[in-house]
């Protein structure tokens, strides 16, 4: 399937690495909505606002950019977890319906994308990314319901869904490796706990919303590039035993 010329043809490949990622990129997309909606004061709106926005001027540079394709990705994995952090303070807050009816109606409506549209929920559909979107919001609200609702706290909260997200990765990783339920399942966890620990970070003595956003955007790359010596030893030994099998077979026969 073609992908759409605003759409990241891109997706990492779902393993150890890249759910370390998305925890690190949720501390900071948290933190960046949080940051934007209270201590700069534009409000959950107006943050909402600036965040669809950029969303809107990355998938615009998409179709000319010699930007890397995963950069722009991971750009779009934190800027729609700050949008999905004002989007599920707003309806926790605002709506009146409580944490669990925003909780049932998120789901739902997250289900009805994920059925219809199978196919343009995957690698090289344009659903993909609404689809993060509503995953993210009902992660931050799970997240804010664990914590605040249940009075669990941030930090025992944070270390249920730990649990929660490698039980879902261990007992489905088949499918945490595509795009189906167990995948979908892990973003929510993901997102959920890097809702706890972005608010148990923020509100550490010295620290606050900036600075956790700053270092979480610092360790993402980092964390990125755990994997790649490794990957360049590997190619280095395969292209010496490649180069070992040449000499043998031409030699005299």
């Amino acid at each position: 399937m073609p992908h759409h010329p605003y759409t990241i043809p891109y997706r990492p490949k779902a393993d150890v690495r890249t759910w370390l990622s998305l925890l690190v990129a949720s501390i900071c997309g948290t933190a960046c909505g949080d940051w934007l909606a209270n201590d700069a004061g534009f409000g959950l709106l107006q943050g909402l606002g600036i965040f669809v926005t950029l969303l809107c001027l990355l998938a615009a540079l998409v179709r000319g950019t010699t930007i890397s394709r995963a950069a722009l990705y991971w750009t779009a994995i934190v800027l729609t977890r700050g949008a999905a952090t004002n989007l599920a303070d707003l309806a926790t807050h605002r709506s009146g319906v409580g944490y669990g009816g925003v909780l049932c109606i998120l789901a739902l409506v997250l289900l009805g994308v994920l059925a219809i549209g199978r196919g343009w929920s995957s690698r090289s559909g344009t659903g993909y990314w609404p689809a993060i979107l509503l995953a993210s919001t009902l992660g931050t609200a799970s997240g804010d319901g664990i914590a605040d609702g249940l009075g669990l706290g941030v930090w025992p909260g944070s270390a249920c869904m730990t649990l929660v997200l490698g039980a879902v990765l261990s007992i489905g990783w088949a499918s945490a490796k595509g795009y189906g339920t167990a995948y979908w399942l892990g973003i929510v966890a993901v997102r959920s706990d890097g809702t706890m620990l972005s608010d148990g970070l923020s509100h550490l003595p010295g620290i606050g919303h900036a600075t956790c956003a700053v270092v979480a955007a610092v360790l993402l790359p980092a964390t990125l590039l755990i994997a790649a010596p490794r990957r360049r030893d590997q190619c280095a030994s395969r292209a010496s035993l490649e180069g070992a099998l040449r000499m043998s077979s031409s030699g005299p026969q």
